[in-house]
């Protein structure tokens, strides 16, 4: 299976400071890379709009980037209600084959 790659935009919600979003995405980002499928995960605020966050997450399959979904933390992040998904892209890496020169 192929890795997959998640990029997600976040903004604050009007009733949330960009430093408590800030401070929670830290616990979850915390949480998730002790995740056995978790490659890589960061969060990322813009520097001309401190509300909007950006996650970038790697996977090591389908399958690990949805039980993140499930977990009491990512859960538990979402219930907190802090923030809205303007955007999200699950891609998965192109692999490159090897082509022999044609004459």
């Amino acid at each position: 299976m192929s890795e997959v790659w998640v990029y997600v935009e976040l903004v604050a919600t009007a009733s949330n400071s960009a430093n408590s979003v800030r401070d929670e995405l830290f616990k979850l980002e915390s949480a998730t890379k002790k995740e056995s499928g978790c490659i890589q995960f960061a969060v990322c605020q813009l520097i001309d709009n401190p509300n909007k966050f950006t996650l970038w997450e790697r996977w090591k399959d389908e399958k690990a980037c949805k039980q993140h979904m499930s977990e009491e933390h990512t859960k538990r992040y979402f219930a907190l209600q802090l923030t809205n998904v303007e955007r999200s892209h699950r891609v998965t890496p192109v692999e490159k084959k090897v082509m022999a020169d044609v004459d």
